[in-house]
């Protein structure tokens, strides 16, 4: 049976309501928290929308545009709260503390982008699908440790490997966070930050 009309739920086109983009996604993003991204189907999502398959599809064509629609909603969220911090007394090592630390706690409190995610990393494709996720967040710790090293607040290292190993910290805390359930992953991000920022400092 194909991935557009298997459901896990009855599907019915009698009581339909009027297609939107809104209501798709959130029907759609329900259903991936439920069923998991690649388990999730046209025929759930048009059941959790009251919609025609065919009203789905002409709204989102793939799935991959239905993710794309929901991450840019919370890219636009975490960006305001990026650009709305005043940073004017801050060294750039402090600057990529709070850019972090604001990811980490975004990520952690919506459960369905990590879920997602997490999801993702286990089929290999993460990087793919959520790089522009991430890469506002890399764009913003790359200009962070240019400057920082250009400044001297920061050691003369590979730029591109400081912020990958930085990405790499966020990432696993999120991974060992989801894994063990676990409410600690703010002490757990400070902890490791704190030794790394120490080898970072000039």
């Amino acid at each position: 049976m194909s991935d557009t009309n298997r459901s896990h739920s009855e599907y019915s086109e009698d009581f339909l309501v009027p297609a939107s983009k809104s209501s798709i996604l959130e029907a759609a993003i329900t259903c991936f928290e439920k069923f998991g991204y690649f388990e999730t189907t046209y025929a759930d999502i048009a059941a959790n929308a009251g919609l025609k398959v065919k009203d789905v599809t002409q709204v989102f064509p793939t799935k991959d545009q239905v993710l794309a629609e929901y991450i840019t909603t919370y890219e636009d969220a975490l960006r305001i709260q990026l650009d709305d911090h005043d940073k004017d007394e801050e060294t750039q090592l402090q600057q990529i503390y709070f850019i972090c630390k604001t990811a980490l706690i975004f990520l952690r409190t919506h459960r369905v982008i990590t879920a997602i995610w997490f999801e993702f990393y286990r089929h290999n494709v993460a990087k793919v699908v959520l790089r522009r996720f991430f890469g506002q967040i890399k764009a913003r710790l790359s200009d962070l440790v240019k400057e920082g090293i250009e400044q001297g607040t920061i050691k003369e290292k590979d730029e591109h490997d400081v912020v990958e190993a930085i990405i790499a910290l966020v990432e696993g805390t999120l991974i060992i966070s989801r894994l063990e359930e676990s409410t600690d992953f703010e002490q757990r991000f400070d902890n490791s930050w704190s030794i790394m920022e120490e080898g970072l400092r000039a």
